[in-house]
């Protein structure tokens, strides 16, 4: 399974739900360009201030062998890409690393890389991170889940903190106050139940947000303000309050993919499913706001025979705004009962409702930042379900170049694009 169904763990518990993943792109401050030989090193990880009890913690202090790559002042536009290595012989055993990619001149630098044994937490885990929302909003540290460990890391000099919880699947608020990741409230659990918890991003206590049932609660999108989050629950999806837990609304549909919400109108958008009371249906959806009225923008209704229960046959995946216009791109996923089989990248035109398929085929796609060119993964077939490289081309396919190239045992799983 990908890192598009971080929900589908839930399948356990009768609960199905397609993966979730999302774009939290900010524009950082200006800063000078990163050295051109930077020295890696092994990170040492200092100690987090002590949590409440009730905040899930590390069940011991251990090496993270963390390394990094200090970057320097950052200027400019960046690629950054994620890439797991699988190590012969039993390719059982890999490395997860973060790749910068400077398109402004220079060569690309593996800023991160950590071991991928990272333990699960209540049945689900964090070996694919999806970056992009896991930047600050000044782009200059990246939080991330190592072995089940919430720690910062600070790209422009390399260093790692720990956050002094444990968690998986963390995503940086927009205001850059608070991160929300998901744990469990206890290791006593029967049933796997994973909620939201939000931490300050300097470390402290942890607050948690139960679902609306009291169980299997997700963040997907923080609004741009930091005041509220989208959150995946068994039976739907809610907005909530972040300082109260309180929810302000509910949607009675399951998220397909982590959504995209920005300060214009309209706000958000989220790839969902419906599933209860009509036939199942992948849907592109959006809201002029929090509040505003739903819009179905795109549907399909196709349907593929999994062992007795109807399963989508094309799901929809990682909608991005346009940074410059009322556009939206996202990928649309042809599943079948082995998996996925084909990609198709769409750009949605909010104005007119044209729905195009543009060139490439991507498995994953976003903008650069002035929105002149898609940098996309391509489609891998040695690893089904993620990228073999990642490539950046013109809205219509010219230009196209390989930023970073395939190799034997590896495969991408993220990228985000930023600009300083």
């Amino acid at each position: 399974m990908t890192v598009r169904a971080p929900a589908a763990a839930r399948i356990a518990v009768a609960v199905i739900v397609a993966a979730i993943a999302v774009a939290c792109e900010r524009t950082a401050a200006p800063s000078s360009r990163p050295s051109s030989t930077p020295a890696a090193s092994t990170a040492a990880v200092p100690s987090a201030t002590p949590t409440a009890a009730a905040t899930p913690t590390p069940e011991a202090a251990s090496s993270l062998d963390v390394k990094t790559t200090a970057l320097g002042a950052l200027r400019g536009r960046w690629i950054f890409a994620g890439r797991e290595v699988a190590i012969p012989p039993s390719l059982m055993q890999r490395e997860v690393q973060v790749w910068a990619v400077p398109l402004d001149g220079g060569s690309p630098v593996r800023a991160i890389s950590y071991p991928a044994e990272v333990p699960m937490i209540e049945g689900i885990s964090d070996l694919t991170p999806y970056l992009r929302r896991q930047f600050s909003p000044d782009g200059t540290r990246l939080v991330l889940s190592i072995r089940g460990e919430l720690v910062v890391v600070d790209l422009t000099s390399g260093q790692v903190r720990r956050l002094g919880t444990a968690g998986v699947r963390p995503a940086w608020s927009r205001d850059g106050s608070q991160i929300a990741y998901v744990a469990v409230p206890s290791r006593t659990q029967v049933v796997p139940d994973w909620r939201t918890w939000i931490v300050p991003a300097g470390g402290g206590v942890s607050r948690e947000i139960p679902g609306r049932d009291g169980v299997l609660a997700e963040p997907i999108e923080w609004s741009p303000d930091g005041k509220q989050l989208l959150i995946t629950t068994a039976d739907g999806i809610d907005l909530v309050d972040a300082a109260s837990g309180r929810v302000v609304r509910h949607l009675d549909e399951l998220a397909g993919a982590f959504g995209h919400w920005r300060d214009a109108t309209p706000q958000i958008v989220l790839p969902t499913f419906a599933t209860r009371g009509a036939p199942v249906a992948s849907r592109l959806v959006s809201l002029d706001t929090g509040a505003g009225a739903e819009r179905v923008l795109v549907e399909s209704k196709e349907t593929f025979d999994a062992g007795g229960i109807p399963s989508a046959s094309i799901s929809f995946s990682d909608p991005r705004w346009s940074p410059v216009a009322d556009q939206i791109l996202y990928v649309a996923v042809r599943q079948n009962p082995t998996g996925p089989s084909a990609f198709a990248t769409h750009v949605y035109d909010v104005a007119s409702g044209k729905d195009a398929v543009i060139s490439p085929s991507a498995y994953q796609a976003t903008w650069t930042w002035d929105g002149g060119q898609i940098v996309y993964l391509t489609p891998s077939a040695a690893f089904r379900g993620y990228g073999a490289s990642l490539r950046i081309a013109g809205r219509d396919g010219s230009g196209d170049r390989e930023l970073l190239g395939e190799s034997d045992n590896t495969f991408f799983f993220s990228v985000a694009s930023l600009s300083y």
